[in-house]
């Protein structure tokens, strides 16, 4: 069944854009609703990380004594390690661990940038299937 007359095709037509604008108007606005994301955090004025044997650590303050800290770990004989790990997507070291090729390039800077560009190497022909 449809209307006969065009007056009433109109009508129908009308009745269901309007009918399905309201029905995505509808859906829209909910969904808006429901996904707004809520603030969790309090940000405090006066930001603290630690009251420690009386002293207060700004965050300032916590960042620099960190950064001083990293500074001082990677210092001294793991220097060489921090070559390694500059290199994000070299392998593990375990296998070379068995064999004493880490320990071996663990020894200097110079071991350690000849392993990595070793290393370096191998992952390139490997990529590029030049066996």
């Amino acid at each position: 069944m449809y209307p006969a007359i065009p007056y009433g095709r109109v009508v129908a037509a009308t009745e269901v854009v309007c009918g399905l604008a309201f029905t995505a108007i509808l859906t829209g606005l909910t969904f808006v609703r429901f996904s707004r994301p809520r603030a969790k955090m309090v940000f405090a004025a006066n930001p603290v990380v630690a009251i420690h044997n009386g002293k207060q650590f700004v965050d300032h303050d916590a960042i620099t004594l960190i950064h001083d800290f990293i500074g001082h770990l990677w210092s001294g004989p793991r220097r060489q390690a921090r070559i390694y790990l500059q290199h994000e997507d070299l392998p593990l070291i375990l296998t070379m661990a068995q064999s004493g090729e880490y320990a071996r390039a663990m020894a200097s800077e110079e071991e350690m940038t000849e392993l990595v560009d070793h290393l370096c190497r191998e992952r390139d022909r490997h990529a590029n299937m030049d066996f």
